[in-house]
């Protein structure tokens, strides 16, 4: 049931692909999700090209907005104590136990953060297409959880054990279960570090006003981009920055 070390030196990838192979069910399932929720709450009478069916549509999209903005917020204050480095590093990172911030409530801050994305992104997607994203990321999730729990038990021990006790896995508790150690958050390299998943919700917004999957696809495009092209760059110019320093 963990995920392999292949599986987590390209998880990122491996979302990516999660989302791909939910998008591409369109080609089986032209009913997209937004819609079918629409129709369902107001009833199958209701014609979604009239401004009443458009407005709804908006509505809809713009909740979606709301709760990708959530996962993305989540991710950013979760990044601003594990740092970036940790976070995107293709290795499992082991060697200290981070239990501040969003990890006095919840174990897995960015993981429980992914699944409210793919919520959101869901919306977008063919109802075959929105089952298949959240079976898949359900599944991949925890792999990925069980992986580092794993690890962490071998390397943190009995400090571990107690904060498995005390925090929740996955869904987050309102008040800390934990006390804060005082670790002060890094928030710029924490918004640079997560700006693709802000450009997502950029995505979802400008789906909401113009109900136009090929301008969502634009954005989501363009964050990918982002991450792989000037996360790399920022953090390979710190590292040799620090090793300059450190000369």
């Amino acid at each position: 049931m963990r995920a392999t070390d292949f599986e987590f030196r390209y998880r990122f990838f491996v979302f990516g692909l999660i989302f791909w192979a939910g998008f591409t069910c369109y080609v089986f399932d032209q009913r997209n999700t937004g819609e079918a929720l629409l129709r369902l709450i107001s009833g199958p009478g209701l014609d979604l090209d009239s401004a009443q069916g458009r407005h709804g549509l908006q509505v809809i999209f713009g909740l979606a907005t709301l709760l990708m903005a959530g996962a993305a917020m989540m991710r950013t204050w979760s990044t601003a104590y594990l740092k970036t480095d940790v976070v995107h590093d293709m290795d499992l990172r082991s060697e200290a136990m981070m239990a501040d911030g969003p990890y006095r409530h919840t174990r897995n801050p960015l993981y429980f953060s992914n699944l409210l994305m793919t919520a959101a992104m869901a919306m977008l997607a063919s109802l075959v297409g929105a089952v298949v994203m959240a079976l898949a990321m359900l599944l991949f999730q925890f792999r990925l959880i069980f992986r580092e729990e794993q690890r962490l038990l071998q390397t943190q021990g009995d400090r571990y054990v107690a904060y498995l006790k005390a925090v929740p896995r996955l869904w987050p508790w309102l008040r800390p279960r934990v006390p804060s150690s005082g670790l002060k958050p890094q928030w710029a390299q924490a918004w640079l570090g997560e700006a693709m998943f802000w450009g997502f919700v950029l995505a979802v917004a400008v789906f909401a006003v113009t109900l136009k999957l090929k301008y969502a696809y634009i954005f989501v495009g363009l964050s990918i981009l982002f991450y792989l092209v000037v996360v790399p760059l920022w953090q390979r110019r710190k590292h040799v920055g620090n090793r300059s320093h450190s000369e």
